[in-house]
């Protein structure tokens, strides 16, 4: 009985001194947040189109680089390349599972081409020590940047949620941005037609409070993945759309596609462009 409450009290002091040298974070949405605006990760910075207020830039998704699916991006690329598109924005799962040898091969693609590009991250881009390996090869998966009059700002929602410090952000950053155009990219959608939670996001609270939030901030379109097909929906003067087509792994009905983005001035035009 002496040696089993000797082992009792070690084991209650020896859980002690982990828990005093132990940061842990349960929520991670949080723990990413927190590391978004820690310092340690350099802000994103703006992008200079040529042509001032007058470009196209693309919007694609769910590259899901190292599947047997994840083989389209190399010739999207190609395509938007000779279609002078001045960068690329991916609304995350650029990866099939996190591994740095996928982030490795989704960024040479862009080297290749010498595309100019930023990424939301997914819900796949987190699995095993996908974060780990998306701030290193990626940076940030909050933050905002300009391309002349455009301000567009990219959220993580690669749980599902976006949490309450991120939705704080969203209303500041949107609040100070003074550019003639603002767009929202995500990985879930807040909205995606008639589907169930698996396709969009978790919480119904945080997809309301988000759509009053663009409404009252003027912002034109809402982008995201995550859904491997195509939607599109206006709703209180801002536009939904959600493109998860640059992948093999398409979902029934649909096929695989990317959107195009025109800028010209005051006019803020987007085409969905089927593939191949």
């Amino acid at each position: 009985m002496r040696y089993v409450l000797v082992a009792t009290i070690l084991l209650f002091f020896s859980v002690g001194f982990l828990l005093s040298c132990t940061t842990f974070e349960t929520d991670p949405v949080t723990g990413r947040f927190n590391d978004n605006f820690s310092g340690e990760i350099a802000p994103v910075a703006d992008i200079d189109p040529v042509g001032t207020n007058n470009f196209k830039f693309v919007v694609l998704s769910d590259t899901h680089m190292g599947s047997p699916g994840g083989n389209v991006l190399e010739s999207m690329l190609a395509r938007i390349q000779s279609n002078g598109d001045a960068f690329v924005i991916s609304c995350g799962d650029n990866t099939d599972n996190g591994e740095e040898g996928q982030y490795l091969a989704y960024q040479a693609l862009f080297g290749k081409f010498n595309m100019a590009y930023r990424s939301a991250i997914g819900n796949h881009d987190i699995f095993f020590e996908g974060w780990k390996n998306f701030k290193k090869f990626l940076g940030r998966s909050m933050y905002s940047f300009n391309a002349d009059n455009v301000h567009i700002t990219v959220l993580d929602s690669a749980n599902g949620v976006f949490g309450e410090k991120q939705l704080s952000w969203l209303e500041e950053d949107l609040k100070a941005a003074t550019q003639t155009h603002k767009i929202v990219l995500t990985h879930y959608p807040i909205w995606n037609g008639n589907f169930t939670s698996v396709f969009k996001l978790a919480s119904e609270e945080e997809a309301a409070i988000v759509k009053d939030m663009l409404s009252r901030y003027s912002v034109n379109i809402m982008f995201a993945g995550h859904y491997h097909g195509y939607n599109e929906i206006e709703l209180g003067g801002v536009k939904y759309i959600v493109t998860g087509g640059a992948n093999d792994l398409i979902d029934p009905g649909n096929h695989q596609n990317y959107v195009e983005v025109t800028v010209n001035g005051n006019s803020l035009d987007t085409r969905k462009v089927a593939f191949p």
